[in-house]
């Protein structure tokens, strides 16, 4: 059991102990333990480092995502889909002489994010669109007994992960 609770329970109100739920708490859980970390709820969006505008917006167009004008600048374009997912498509990367994602095509292993994951209806769905589209699928589908997954890139080679979640009694029991 986690128990909810908030900063100023712990450090009392004042300067600094805010939310950006607009109240004076940060949301704070605890586990069975009684140690106590911050409360992540949810994502707001990935950033993923793209050269082109228009290649990188027709792309994401088919998977669904259109660009919140109200929320983007002329280097960081948010775009959203139907379900509310957020990317934010930075507008600043050069290509490298190699043409590669140096994260994860090279045998130096730098820290960043390497994928971005997404959850979907249908695998097959986006197997099909892959096909349609003549954009490789890069690894999968593999069943990992919770999820399916497959991966493929972006025309910027960053690396897109699609799960569809398998129904598991033991898992959600």
């Amino acid at each position: 059991m986690v128990g909810v609770l908030f900063v100023q329970d712990i450090l009392g109100s004042g300067p600094g102990v805010q939310s950006s739920r607009g109240d004076s708490g940060v949301c704070l859980a605890a586990n069975r333990g009684g140690e106590r970390y911050l409360k992540i709820t949810a994502y707001d969006h990935v950033g993923l480092r793209v050269t082109e505008r228009a290649r990188s917006l027709n792309f994401y167009e088919t998977l669904g995502f259109r660009l919140d004008k109200e929320h983007s600048t002329q280097t960081a374009l948010e775009i959203v889909n139907e379900c509310g997912v957020r990317l934010n498509l930075i507008v600043n990367g050069q290509c490298t002489p190699q043409g590669d994602n140096v994260l994860m095509d090279r045998p130096e292993k730098w820290p960043g994010y390497t994928h971005a994951a997404f959850i979907v209806d249908s695998i097959s769905e986006i197997l099909t669109w892959a096909t349609m589209a003549d954009i490789p699928i890069t690894e999968g589908p593999v069943n990992w007994g919770r999820r399916v997954t497959c991966f493929l890139r972006d025309p910027d080679s960053n690396v897109l992960e699609f799960n569809e979640l398998l129904s598991c009694p033991e898992i959600l029991a």
